[in-house]
């Protein structure tokens, strides 16, 4: 690849990428909630936990690691 091809490549990559971040998501529309202090103000860690048909969540208000369950839908 050439520099001028890499260089393109590369800023295509990052228009993709903003315009993916600028699209509403169905995660957006969920509402997930911290079972230890009912909080929603939460931070999705990771798309699966320790089973495949988990979520994983950090709690900012108790400070606290979750999995929970994926349901059909999503």
């Amino acid at each position: 690849m050439t520099e001028h091809n890499t260089r393109g490549f590369s800023q295509s990559q990052n228009e993709a990428s903003t315009e993916r971040a600028n699209e509403p998501s169905d995660m957006d529309e969920r509402v997930v909630a911290c079972p230890f202090c009912h909080s929603t103000d939460v931070d999705l860690l990771s798309l699966f936990g320790s089973q495949l048909s988990t979520d994983q969540w950090y709690c900012r208000n108790c400070h606290t690691p979750f999995e929970r369950f994926r349901r059909d839908d999503e």
